[in-house]
C-alpha cells in the first residue's frame, strides 16, 4: 500500500482527528479469522456487552468483499445503541470509558494476501493510532496440537534478543496473575520467536500479526521513549485458544472472559451488571451471568426443540 492510500475511514459524523484522540493510548484487540471463528465470536460478545461504538472502518483491499445488516444485542442494554446502516468486512469499535478498542473482522484475507493485509493494513493502523498495547486474538486446532492433552489457552510474545523490552507483555501477564480466570493463560508463555506455524495450526494470520506489529518501534506507537533513549519493541502479544470444530458458542464465551481479563476488566463485575436471558423452564440451580449475545446468533440453529409433556411430543 502506497503512502497516498487511505487505510482508515471514520464513521459517519466523526472526524479523523477526534477518532485519533479517542483511540490514542487505548488497548487494541485484533481477532483473526481462524479455526471455528472463535475470536470473531468473542469480539461480538465484547461489542454487544461493553457498549462499544463504531468509530470507523479499515480498508478491505485485501479481504473478501462483505456487506450485511447491522447486528444488535439480543437483550436491551442501555449502553449499546441499536444503530442503522450496514456492516462491512472490517470495522473498528471503541469505548472511551474502558479505554478499549476492538476490530471486528467479518471476512478472511483473499488468497495469497494474508501477509499483505497484515503489513499494509493492520500494522500501519496500529502505528498511526498509537495504541498502548495490542492483543492479537487467535484460535488453533486442538486436534492438531503437538501437546497431549492440548493446552486450553496460551499467550505468545515475540522476543528480539536478551535486551528486548517486554514490559508490555509483562503488564498483560500481571493483570492475569491475580485472577483465577486467567491463571491457566498467564502461566504459559512462549518467549522465543519466530514461532513455528506447526505450533498454531489453522490460526490464520496470528503469527504474522504478532511478528509485524512487534517489529514496529515503540516510540512511534506509545509516544514514549525509554530511559536509554533507544527504540523498544511494540507492546503486543497473541492470546490463543485451542478448540475443536463444532458448536463453539461456549468457547466464545470463555475466550471473551480471557480477553476481557487480559484487557484489565473485572470480568465478574462486568458480567453481573449485564441483563440476563430469562431462565429456561426446565433449568435447575443458579446460572452464572453471561455475556450478551447478538441477535444474529439466534438464527444459527433455529428455534430450540420443545421438551417435556407440556411443550414436546404430547402437547
Amino acid at each position: 500500500m502506497t503512502a497516498t492510500e487511505q487505510i482508515f475511514y471514520p464513521a459517519l459524523g466523526k472526524s479523523l482527528e477526534d477518532v485519533q484522540k479517542t483511540l490514542n493510548g487505548s488497548i487494541l484487540v485484533v481477532p483473526t479469522v481462524s479455526v471455528a471463528n472463535v475470536p470473531q465470536l468473542a469480539i461480538d460478545l465484547l461489542i454487544h456487552s461493553l457498549g462499544l461504538t463504531l468509530v470507523g472502518r479499515l480498508s478491505d483491499k485485501y479481504l473478501y468483499p462483505f456487506a450485511g445488516p447491522r447486528d444488535a444485542p439480543s437483550l436491551p442494554t442501555p449502553t449499546t445503541p441499536i444503530s442503522s446502516g450496514i456492516s462491512t468486512a472490517i470495522e473498528v469499535y471503541n469505548s472511551p470509558k474502558l479505554n478499549l478498542t476492538v476490530i471486528q473482522l467479518r471476512a478472511p484475507p483473499l488468497p495469497n494476501c494474508r501477509r499483505a493485509f497484515v503489513r499494509s493494513t493492520l500494522a500501519p493502523f496500529v502505528s498511526q493510532f498509537k495504541f498502548s498495547e495490542t492483543i492479537v486474538a487467535g484460535s488453533s486446532n486442538a486436534a492438531l496440537s503437538e501437546a497431549v492433552p492440548p493446552p486450553r489457552f496460551k499467550l505468545f510474545h515475540k522476543k528480539s534478543g536478551p535486551s528486548a523490552d517486554l514490559a508490555g507483555v509483562d503488564s498483560l501477564s500481571s493483570r492475569l496473575a491475580g485472577l483465577s480466570i486467567g491463571k491457566d493463560l498467564a502461566g504459559e508463555m512462549a518467549s522465543e520467536a519466530p514461532l513455528s506455524p506447526v505450533e498454531l495450526p489453522e490460526s490464520g494470520f496470528t503469527l504474522d500479526a504478532l511478528v509485524e506489529i512487534a517489529a514496529l518501534q515503540g516510540p512511534s506507537i506509545s509516544g514514549q521513549s525509554t530511559s536509554t533513549g533507544k527504540p523498544t519493541l511494540a507492546k503486543v502479544c497473541a492470546a490463543v485458544i485451542y478448540v475443536y470444530e463444532g458448536d463453539n458458542f461456549y468457547d466464545a464465551h470463555e475466550f471473551a472472559d480471557r480477553l476481557a481479563a487480559v484487557c484489565g476488566l473485572d470480568v465478574s463485575a462486568v458480567k453481573s451488571a449485564l441483563p440476563q436471558p430469562p431462565k429456561k423452564r426446565h433449568a435447575t440451580g443458579e446460572e452464572p451471568p453471561k455475556w450478551v449475545e447478538p441477535l444474529s446468533w439466534q438464527g444459527v440453529y433455529g428455534k430450540e426443540i420443545p421438551i417435556g409433556l407440556e411443550e414436546g411430543l404430547y402437547s
